[in-house]
């Protein structure tokens, strides 16, 4: 049995609208489902712009080995400065500064919003700690960050030059004038 994806109610197979809102079914005699829906909006976010194309083989085969180390933090600095020729090594040294400069906002963001404090007790004895919704919102922000630095590394190792999903278009170094 399937589901309205407009109004989420049953739909008996071989019926051509939904019952509840008349909403139209499927071709495959279903109706369309919000978990389906969900699925592909996931998925146009993870299929970013892979130009892995314009880069040469040799220089890729070459410099895939140092180009990972562009989404480890501070290490973006060893192949920014050793491989200033590579071209597949300066677009994920791109890539890699702008997610440096986004850990740096959250680290920032992290100090500021851990100052916030409220007092609680335990058996009468008071401590200060900071509200669950910002430490749980800190913690996705920055799992939201570590997995975009994962992928940075796989496509880098893996030897392609594919853009970060939703910051990959943010370039940190064009914006102060670094070609």
């Amino acid at each position: 049995m399937a589901f309205c994806g407009k109004c989420g109610a049953n739909v008996s197979e071989g019926e051509k609208f939904c019952p509840e809102c008349g909403a139209p079914v499927a071709a495959e005699g279903t109706v369309g489902s919000k978990a389906n829906d969900f699925a592909d909006k996931a998925k146009n976010v993870l299929n970013t712009e892979d130009t892995t194309g314009e880069y040469d083989a040799q220089d890729i085969q070459n410099n895939k080995g140092i180009a990972w180390l562009s989404y480890l933090g501070v290490l973006v600095f060893i192949p920014m400065f050793t491989n200033k020729e590579s071209k597949f090594t300066r677009f994920h040294v791109r890539q890699g500064v702008t997610l440096f400069a986004l850990w740096v906002v959250y680290f920032i963001l992290d100090i500021l919003l851990s100052m916030i404090k409220v007092t609680k007790t335990v058996w009468g004895i008071p401590y200060r700690v900071t509200p669950w919704p910002i430490t749980l919102l800190l913690a996705i922000v920055g799992i939201g960050i570590s997995v975009l630095a994962i992928i940075g590394i796989v496509n880098a190792a893996t030897g392609k030059a594919k853009k970060l999903p939703i910051i990959g278009n943010i370039d940190v170094m064009g914006m102060f004038g670094v070609k």
